[in-house]
C-alpha cells in the first residue's frame, strides 16, 4: 500500500491547524489539502516492490465503415445535491417503465449523462453519447417544413393535434443496441431499452 510507505524527510509541520469550538472545547482541525493521498516523493515510489503500470488495451472498436476508433473514457458527471432526490425519483421511474434497466455485467461503452429541467421543474436524462454518435450510420430523414406540409393540407378543414411526449420511448432497443448505451451514476449502471434522448438517428428514426 502506498499509504504505508513514509518519506525518510523530516517535513516541519506540513499542513495548517485551525481550532474549532465544539461543546465548549477547542479542537484542533487539521486543514486536508489532498496532498498526501495524491503525491508521493520518487524515491518512496521506487522502494514499491510491485511498480504499478497502465496496459494498453486489446480491445479494437471500429465504425461501420471500418474505421478503428480510439478506446474513450468520459467523466462521470456530478449530480447537484438539490438536484438528486429529483433525479433518483426519474430513475426509478423509467425503471419501472422499462426505459432503462440496471446493468451488473462489464460493457464496452459507457457514458454520462446530461440532465435537462424542464419548464415544469421535472428532469429529463438524456445521454452523451458523443463518440456513438460517430460510428453510427444514419438514415438521414429529412423532415420536412411548415411550407411543405401546409402545401399538402391545401383544402383540408380537420386537423388533429398530438401530443408527442417521450416519444422516443415508443421505439425499443435490440439487446447490442441497448449495451452500447450503459451509462453510469451514483446508484448504479444502467442501460436504455428504449431509444434515449442524445442519439443522433433517434429523430430520423421517429
Amino acid at each position: 500500500m502506498i499509504e504505508s510507505i513514509s518519506t525518510e524527510e523530516k517535513v516541519e509541520k506540513p499542513y495548517a491547524l485551525i481550532k474549532l469550538t465544539e461543546n465548549d472545547s477547542e479542537l484542533a482541525f487539521k486543514i486536508d489539502t489532498g496532498a498526501e493521498a495524491t503525491i508521493l516523493l520518487l524515491k518512496d515510489f521506487n522502494k514499491l516492490a510491485r511498480k504499478p503500470a497502465l496496459l494498453p488495451t486489446a480491445d479494437v472498436l471500429t465504425s461501420y465503415t471500418g474505421e478503428q476508433l480510439k478506446v474513450l473514457g468520459t467523466a462521470n458527471l456530478k449530480v447537484p445535491f438539490a438536484l438528486q432526490a429529483k433525479f433518483k425519483e426519474e430513475l426509478d421511474r423509467l425503471e419501472s417503465f422499462g426505459v432503462i434497466e440496471k446493468v451488473t455485467k462489464p460493457t464496452q461503452w459507457m457514458y454520462s449523462l446530461v440532465l435537462v429541467r424542464k419548464a415544469d421543474g421535472s428532469l429529463r436524462i438524456c445521454l452523451d453519447p458523443v463518440d456513438l454518435n460517430r460510428a453510427i450510420e444514419r438514415p438521414h430523414y429529412h423532415i420536412p417544413l411548415f411550407d411543405e406540409v401546409a402545401a399538402k393540407c391545401k383544402g383540408t378543414k380537420k386537423f388533429f393535434k398530438m401530443d408527442a411526449q417521450n416519444r422516443y420511448w415508443s421505439m425499443v432497443l435490440d439487446k447490442p443496441s441497448s449495451e452500447l448505451t450503459t451509462f453510469k451514476t451514483m446508484y448504479s449502471r444502467y442501460k436504455w431499452n428504449r431509444y434515449p434522448f442524445g442519439l443522433n438517428l433517434a429523430q430520423d428514426k421517429y
